[in-house]
């Protein structure tokens, strides 16, 4: 088997136990790579904040970040 070193899996939020997430899983203890997860995700409300606030699309934007960490 090929030896990673590291292995980048891009995610959507609702993605729980999928096939993609379970093989990334397998391929970095397989191979004892360091497994680096990207999840992006998107509100409305504040993109479209953004369009007439930015200051405080900004302020609402961090808000969302930090209920989420």
């Amino acid at each position: 088997m090929r030896h990673y070193q590291r292995i980048f899996l891009i995610a959507d939020p609702s993605m729980h136990e999928t096939p993609a997430l379970e093989r990334a899983v397998w391929l970095a203890r397989r191979s004892q790579a360091d497994l680096h997860m990207a999840i992006f995700d998107h509100d409305i409300a504040i993109a479209a904040e953004a369009l007439i606030d930015e200051e405080a699309a900004r302020g609402d934007r961090q808000q969302w970040i930090d209920e989420r960490l």
